[in-house]
């Protein structure tokens, strides 16, 4: 009887690890790809606002300067 419960308990255990780590790789797969296209649009956002702040500064000098301050 204890040998079956032992059986029992690992048969468990192994389980329990099959599911934790296919929740894991499900979780894992779309956040990956979720982060992929969050860093691309924020790259995307960080060139026009460049692309903005040159085309202000070729109008008038003085906008630069001001748009090189951090945002707060």
């Amino acid at each position: 009887m204890l040998e079956e419960r032992l059986a029992h308990e690992r048969r468990l255990a192994q389980l329990q690890g099959n599911f934790v780590s296919m929740a894991s790789h499900e979780f894992r797969t779309p956040l990956t790809i979720i982060d992929g296209h969050a860093q691309r649009l924020a790259k995307m956002n960080d060139g026009a606002r460049q692309d903005e702040i040159g085309q202000r500064s070729k109008q008038d000098p003085r906008c630069g300067a001001a748009d090189d301050e951090p945002d707060r």
